[in-house]
């Protein structure tokens, strides 16, 4: 047995990255030049360390990934059923509709299960939640757990991987779980095995933010910057008395008057941002474009009510842009991995599977939205009924019929339609027209 582990588990370990790794051991192919960069940048002294815990004290980083994973997790999640003439309808009956819409475990919430699970596939580049089940193969519990806490395991021989769950309250130490019973998400790789951290992707971007945040600290902590000159009429060498008349303006502009008294032979000149200063902005403004690029996401939505976005001039437009590019892709991989674990082959064939509605994320602007229901409901698209039942009103008499506008006829029936109005008889309107009135 030891030796089978070990043939499993030994050589075939995909090692995980460690949470703390010095920033100056992070390129290897061109230490000189970097050095030399970090020097003429006044950063060489300073040592960071690039993990998820130090990628995520960034503004812009912890900001991308709070909106995607809030996103994804406060849209609807239910199991549906395909019907036979086409369309589908919500399966509430399904024990996994009351998982994944209701309560997935005793401890959490369906919001925060699938808010966990996104973040730690976005911070480490996958993520994994434990499937229960009963005697009879039915999924009744999802339990995610943190990446940090996960470590990764394949066979070489097989390419079959394991998960060992380490330090996690209530669970067995080591406990090892097969990729049968767990939902493993993965983010961006080169070969689909197991997702690699955006973290590690993009080190050298986040090492030099995080090099500049700590510079511009100790900066401004040690006060190493002059906000202004004062000269006085003092001889240069009386040290003493400069010292003592620095004071007093010091003091004088603590005044809560907002005025300080020079006195006769003093002037102040304020001094404009040094090329440090401007330097320092500079980095951590382009450090922010280049998160917001790692995740998909325009700087508006990010907090940064200075950058203009060119998806549209309105916040829906944000949200469309977003939902398309960045939140359906990952929905759609928790979508897959549910479908294919906590479904039995046999219930996917009989039409059931799970969907995000992220409607209300795509619906547009109010005007938009009622141009685009009335035009659904005059072509006969959508009922009142269907459409109300969007924003959860209920149903109205005489609303599951569908509708279209009298100046509309079917093409196969236009030639007798406009014959007989040439000669002026009455037309019997096909069936499934209706009359406006």
């Amino acid at each position: 047995m030891p030796n089978l582990l070990q043939k499993w588990f030994g050589s075939g370990t995909l090692e995980k990255e460690p949470e703390t790794r010095m920033l100056q051991n992070t390129v290897n192919h061109v230490p000189d030049l970097e050095a030399s960069f970090l020097r003429m940048l006044g950063l060489d002294p300073i040592h960071v360390s690039v993990n998820a815990v130090s990628a995520m004290s960034l503004s812009t980083f912890y900001s991308a990934v709070r909106l995607i994973s809030d996103l994804i997790a406060a849209q609807p999640y239910s199991v549906y059923r395909s019907l036979p003439d086409g369309g589908s309808k919500v399966a509430k009956d399904h024990r996994l509709h009351y998982l994944i819409h209701t309560r997935p475990n005793a401890r959490m919430s369906p919001y925060i299960f699938r808010r966990t699970l996104i973040a730690n596939m976005l911070v480490y580049g996958y993520a994994v939640a434990r499937i229960l089940r009963d005697g009879e193969g039915n999924v009744y519990s999802l339990i995610p757990y943190a990446s940090s806490k996960v470590s990764v395991k394949v066979d070489p021989d097989t390419g079959a991987y394991f998960f060992q769950i380490d330090n996690e309250p209530g669970v067995t130490k080591g406990l090892m779980l097969a990729e049968d019973d767990v939902i493993f998400l993965k983010d961006m790789s080169l070969d689909g095995s197991c997702g690699q951290s955006v973290v590690k992707w993009q080190a050298e971007t986040l090492k030099l933010n995080l090099l500049t945040r700590k510079y511009a600290n100790q900066y401004y902590e040690k006060n190493a910057f002059i906000s202004g000159i004062l000269t006085t009429d003092l001889p240069a060498k009386d040290a003493e008395s400069a010292k003592i008349f620095k004071d007093r303006f010091l003091n004088a502009l603590k005044d809560q008057s907002g005025l300080a008294v020079l006195g006769a032979g003093a002037d102040y000149k304020p001094v404009g941002r040094s090329p440090v200063e401007s330097q320092v902005i500079e980095f951590l403004n382009q450090s922010d474009k280049d998160i917001a690029k790692f995740f998909g996401l325009p700087l508006a939505m990010l907090g940064d009510t200075e950058k203009q976005t060119s998806w549209g001039t309105g916040l829906e437009q944000n949200f469309i842009g977003v939902t398309n590019t960045v939140i359906i892709p990952k929905a759609v991989q928790l979508e897959q991995e549910i479908n294919y674990k906590c479904l039995t082959f046999n219930e996917q064939r009989k039409g059931y599977y799970t969907k995000h509605n992220f409607r209300n994320l795509l619906r547009g602007d109010h005007k938009s939205y009622a141009e685009f229901v009335a035009k659904m409901i005059q072509n006969g698209v959508y009922s009142q009924n269907e459409v109300r039942a969007w924003d959860e009103l209920p149903s109205v008499e005489g609303g599951d019929q569908h509708w279209i506008q009298q100046n509309m006829m079917p093409l196969d029936k236009a030639e007798e339609i406009l014959k007989g109005k040439s000669n002026g008889e009455g037309v019997t309107v096909p069936t499934g027209i209706q009359s406006e009135d």
